[in-house]
């Protein structure tokens, strides 16, 4: 179907009447012109929930996204599950005649690329050593949309992406799993930080992988409730000469550890080293009698802390729990009470005989900042 310059791709149609959550891809150079269009047809579609079709339901989508700019057009999302038939199959020629209106001479409404496979999948099936490094939001998460939501991001995103495509590959898989997912996105390293950043500004989670020199990064980014990273990595040198290079993705966080509420390092030996984007913990702790057994690196509230890593950031709260020294740890103390703990090096930390004593001793100087 064309009308003017806008044309609908082969497979969008029957997609539309399927009935269900779907996202289009609207590719367009003239990308101001295009948002708007799409916000003509999102308020025409919203509009059509106000008529009653008999049931005390509206006859418009059951969910219409915002669109999301990315490279080369809009993401945008919408559910039309409950819609009539009728509205369904005339959902394309609002969509298609609100571009036209808001004067888009040249557009695309199609279909974003499938996701072939889940980067966190290919990661978990990803046999050998791991570093695992999560951040639990930041401190200054307070407008939960646009500019405010982008701003609050900038510490964590930085240091993510800045660390992905370090001597790596120039287009890194990119999963979107939030909104407009899930899909995937075709974005060179020097697309990313906008894609990425519009993304999460409208409360979305992406999926990245890159390949770099010293073996597999995986970076996931989550935008619901609070901003969170979590980040693996999975050397091709499985020794401890060959994890050197994650100090660089610690350092960086390290780096913003003021801006963060929590963060945390761990290593893990074997496949399957991540759980939902994060490294988790099967290897129980030994000869530690009544202490908590390590959970997954994901802590149910932004202040708990729900075991001892090599690094890791507490809170005032917590940290006032323990005393002026913490037994074994290198301590950095941040403003307003906060301090960054490191208990030995990676190496101390590598799955062995090595890593039950100092795992033992950090919880035991920690034991008193659990719950």
């Amino acid at each position: 179907m064309t009308t003017g310059g806008v044309t609908v791709a082969r497979g969008v149609r029957s997609r539309v009447l399927a009935e269900g959550a779907l996202t289009l891809f609207v590719a367009s150079l003239e990308a101001a012109a295009a948002e708007r269009g799409i916000m003509l047809a999102y308020d025409r579609l919203v509009e059509l929930n106000a008529s009653d079709v008999g049931t005390g339901e509206g006859r418009g989508p059951s969910f219409v996204g915002r669109p999301v700019p990315v490279p080369g057009g809009l993401l945008w999302s919408l559910d039309t599950s409950g819609m009539p038939r009728r509205e369904r199959a005339n959902l394309l020629d609002v969509v298609v005649g609100a571009l036209v209106e808001a004067g888009v001479g040249d557009a695309q409404v199609g279909l974003p690329a499938k996701v072939d496979y889940s980067p966190f999948l290919q990661l978990a099936s990803t046999p050998g050593l791991a570093m695992g490094v999560v951040a639990f939001g930041v401190r200054d998460w307070s407008d939960p949309r646009g500019a405010a939501r982008a701003e609050a991001w900038a510490p964590l995103l930085d240091v993510g992406l800045e660390w992905l495509t370090r001597d790596g590959d120039a287009s890194p898989l990119v999963a979107v799993t939030g909104t407009g997912g899930p899909c995937a996105l075709d974005v060179s390293s020097d697309e990313l930080p906008r894609a990425v950043a519009g993304l999460l500004a409208a409360g979305g989670g992406l999926e990245l992988l890159g390949r770099s020199s010293d073996g597999v990064r995986y970076v996931r980014l989550v935008a619901i409730l609070r901003p969170q990273l979590a980040a693996t990595w999975c050397p091709d040198d499985q020794s401890a000469r060959g994890l050197a290079a994650v100090a660089a993705l610690t350092d960086g966080l390290e780096s913003v550890a003021d801006r963060l509420t929590w963060a945390a390092t761990d290593v893990r030996l074997g496949r399957g080293t991540a759980s939902e984007g994060l490294i988790g913990y099967n290897d129980a702790p030994t000869n530690v009698g009544e202490l908590p057994r390590n959970s997954a690196l994901m802590p149910l509230r932004e202040d708990q802390v729900p075991g001892a890593f090599p690094w890791q950031i507490l809170n005032a709260e917590r940290r006032a729990r323990l005393g002026p020294e913490v037994p074994g740890a290198e301590e950095v103390r941040l403003p307003g009470g906060r301090s960054v703990l490191r208990f030995g090096s990676v190496a101390d930390w590598l799955p062995g005989p090595g890593r039950a004593s100092v795992r033992v001793a950090a919880r035991r100087a920690l034991e008193s900042a659990f719950d």
